[in-house]
């Protein structure tokens, strides 16, 4: 499947993840596999399995709601002074690309878009889909996802302009 890296990708986007977003994609492959004769020849196939992977992420995270939290009794503990905090750096070749490239401010912008608006605005800017691909992921009027990428780029745009001017990508007045 060659939209692997790119529903990665999404999946980390919206797990904030790595091993879970791994778990996210690695059902949405196999529910597409189990599912392959339900998809119809001549349609788009990354669209299909963008939308396997989104609705399998909405049931795991309303599934999620109903289950009881669980804290280990490790959080409740006392720390020990004498026992040096351990930091754990990942290899930069195993992060994402757009993870590497995307400040934090940046992440929380897109983070804090209403939930139709930022899946709109991460399949188009990670998943590199067209606007008819998102519609037929989503299920929605094309017209609809034009409507929602234009206002998450207003809202990210009103939310970065005082980064983008920092980071010196607009002038200063």
């Amino acid at each position: 499947m060659s939209c692997l890296p790119e529903l990665y990708r999404l999946a980390h986007w919206l797990t904030r993840n790595p091993a879970a977003a791994d778990d996210l994609v690695q059902e949405a492959s196999y529910r597409a596999f189990r599912k392959f004769g339900s998809f119809e020849r001549g349609t788009n196939f990354k669209a299909w399995v963008f939308r396997i992977l989104h609705n399998h992420f909405l049931d795991t995270r309303r599934r999620a709601r109903h289950e009881p939290r669980t804290r280990d009794f490790e959080d409740f503990e006392p720390k020990d002074p004498a026992q040096p905090a351990v930091d754990i750096e990942l290899d930069p070749a195993e992060l994402d690309q757009y993870e590497e490239h995307v400040d934090d401010a940046v992440r929380e912008a897109v983070q804090e878009l209403p939930e139709n608006y930022r899946v709109v605005f991460l399949f188009f800017a990670l998943g590199g889909m067209t606007y008819d691909e998102i519609a037929g992921a989503l299920g929605i009027p094309i017209g609809t996802v034009m409507s929602r990428l234009f206002r998450a780029r207003q809202r990210l745009s009103g939310k970065l302009v005082a980064y983008a001017r920092d980071q010196g990508y607009l002038r200063r007045k």
